[in-house]
């Protein structure tokens, strides 16, 4: 111990001492605190660079139509790169190796991202989200071919660390820079081998679902806003949600799913049948008539000119079953391509008049369609003015047949089809349709991916007969929030929750159908959980 009194030169060798001492101690302490805090600051600093790949990675699949193709849909990411460069292969595969790869840094537009060794980036890619060869459908029910920790991903990066000992590190080939594997076949799971110091961030289901259904309400929104200012502020009418997808829409109905234009479907699809109240009319000069029984009854003049002398009034009103249809393969959903088949009865002094006609909607230049209208929002006109052009198409037709009864019983048939010299016209006012794709009323990629069967419609006239909408949003702290000023919003429903498996997919929650059905109840806005995950986005405020 050292003495406040003793010599002054021996106190100044104790403090010379005691610094030796402290210095020592800090010596000694400094290296095993950098050891500590050296690998939780890289752990950070590695952390910021992978949360900015994975946010490049979503804003490019939510941004796929227009950074890339616009025949497709959002949800596409692009395949790894072969080498430092960062340019995404032009296809990949798990059978050729080329879903684990470098990060496709240029592609994606960023810079090239490296973690705090120096190395850059890897990246490993599911097939169900790839971008070539693409699947369709993909949408919010799409599950991820790729699994990591018991959970489905979409994609991963991977920041390499340091070299291990055995890894040279000289070329591309994975296993020199990374310690991440994928085992098994059909949805393999990413692994880690050991030892190891990989840094992963994944992109889980979830995580791409809420951004790919933001993007899809708000396109969604954009059209609707559109459809409504060319038709004098109104939204289309709706499918009840009980009824069967597909559905026609129903007049008054302002809470269901969307009707839309089944682009690129089978006329044999039960979601492509629709009815429609039709007026037809007609001039044929030069048509086939082929005609049995009593041809007395016939008025050939009508069969020729429809309204005519025999028959009194405007166009003929019909009850039509109508089909649209596609071209498959094609990239591009046809303006129109429909068939319909129309039958009426006209009753007159002498007896009574059956027409059945069949016809076929082409989107070229024999066939304009017009519409709609301001007063027939959801009709369309189709005016066939080049017959010929239809007789010389063996898959097109207009074919109608007249039967006509007098009071005595007597019966007369024709049948009256186009040739290659018939000229006329033949219209048709009436021709029900629900949201075109091919008319540039919303993106075809919405109908071929199955979006618009995911989401709901709800609108209201904001007056005293029919109030606003009402929506309660719960924010993330629990607090809830009140509006009753909204005319119009989109529900989005995402995939079965584990709390009602038995729910058939893309089922909406309880309070969601409850708010459709009924435009008193309110609609519900609350974070995903276990027992809730719709999503709301409003686009009309009353002003």
């Amino acid at each position: 111990m050292v003495s406040v009194n003793a010599h002054p030169r021996a106190r100044g060798i104790a403090a010379i001492v005691l610094l030796l001492f402290l210095t020592a101690g800090a010596a000694l302490l400094v290296p095993r605190l950098a050891v500590t805090t050296r690998p939780a600051a890289y752990a950070e600093a590695d952390a910021v660079v992978l949360a900015a790949a994975r946010d490049a990675l979503i804003g490019y699949a939510v941004a796929y139509p227009e950074r890339v193709n616009a025949a497709y849909g959002p949800g596409y990411l692009p395949c790894p790169a072969r080498d430092h460069r960062g340019i995404a292969g032009p296809a990949c595969a798990r059978s050729t190796g080329t879903t684990v790869g470098r990060f496709p840094w240029h592609t994606l537009r960023v810079n090239d991202l490296r973690d705090r060794s120096g190395a850059g980036l890897w990246y490993v890619l599911a097939e169900s989200h790839r971008y070539n060869p693409k699947r369709e459908p993909l949408n919010a029910l799409t599950l991820p071919s790729l699994r990591h920790a018991g959970e489905a991903i979409v994609a991963a990066v991977i920041a390499p660390g340091a070299p291990l000992a055995y890894q040279r590190r000289r070329g591309d080939d994975p296993g020199e820079w990374i310690e991440m594997r994928l085992e098994g076949t059909g949805r393999p799971v990413l692994t880690r081998s050991l030892p190891s110091n990989d840094r992963v961030q994944t992109i889980d289901a979830a995580a791409l679902r809420r951004a790919l259904e933001q993007r899809v309400l708000g396109t969604l929104a954009v059209a609707l806003n559109d459809y409504a200012r060319a038709h004098g502020g109104r939204l289309p009418w709706l499918v009840p949600l009980d009824a069967p997808l597909g559905s026609a829409p129903r007049v008054g109905v302002r809470g269901g799913r969307l009707s839309v234009h089944p682009a690129l479907l089978p006329a044999a699809s039960d979601m492509s049948r629709y009815e429609s109240s039709l007026a037809l009319s007609w001039h044929l000069d030069g048509a086939q008539v082929l005609s049995r029984g009593d041809a007395a009854l016939l008025a050939r003049a009508c069969l020729a000119r429809l309204p005519c002398a025999g028959m009194p009034g405007g166009p003929l009103l019909a009850s039509a079953e109508c089909a649209w249809w596609g071209v498959p393969g094609s990239l591009r959903p046809p303006a129109d391509h429909a068939r319909c088949t129309a039958s009426a009865r006209h009753r007159h002094a002498g007896g009574e008049i059956e027409y059945r006609v069949r016809f076929a909607v082409v989107a070229d230049d024999a066939a304009i369609v017009a519409g709609p209208s301001a007063t027939r929002l959801r009709t369309r006109t189709l005016h066939v003015t080049r017959l010929a052009a239809h007789a010389r198409a063996p898959d097109l037709e207009i074919v109608i047949d007249v039967t006509v009864h007098d009071t005595a019983g007597a019966t007369g048939h024709a049948r009256v089809t186009l040739t290659p010299r018939t000229r006329g016209k033949f219209v048709v006012a009436g021709l029900r349709y629900a949201l075109d794709a091919g008319a540039g009323e919303l993106p075809a990629w919405l109908v071929r991916n199955e979006w618009v069967d995911q989401v709901a419609l709800a609108h209201a006239a904001c007056d005293a007969a029919e109030p606003c909408l009402a929506l309660l949003a719960t924010d993330t702290d629990g607090q809830r929030h009140e509006r009753r000023d909204i005319t119009a919003l989109l529900v989005s429903t995402g995939p079965p929750l584990a709390s009602r498996a038995a729910a058939h997919a893309g089922a909406f929650e309880a309070a969601t159908r409850d708010a459709l059905r009924d435009p008193r109840q309110a609609f519900l806005d609350a974070p995903p959980g276990a027992d809730f995950n719709d999503r709301v986005h409003v686009f009309g405020v009353r002003p």
